[in-house]
């Protein structure tokens, strides 16, 4: 019965965790940081982390997924935003 009150403490700890990220990810997106970065020669947007940036000059930047789709940006294949 102390198995199963434990491995419960730590499946709810995880998800804690993970709400916490969520919504620390969100608040950032919310203060002013681009969270999405497009390809303005090639309508792509990605992930800040994506390996397909494009160079500096042909950067636009978006607070959501859905600013970046209503602007007429595709999701990059790659990074899967």
């Amino acid at each position: 019965m102390k198995l199963h009150r434990l491995v419960a403490v730590i499946l709810l700890a995880g998800l804690l965790v993970g709400a916490v990220a969520y919504c620390l990810s969100n608040e950032i997106a919310r203060v002013g940081t681009p969270v999405y970065i497009g390809n303005v020669r090639t309508g792509v947007f990605h992930r800040r982390s994506c390996i397909c940036l494009p160079q500096e000059k042909n950067r636009a930047y978006f607070h959501s997924r859905r600013e970046a789709v209503e602007a007429g940006y595709r999701p990059c294949l790659m990074c899967e935003p």
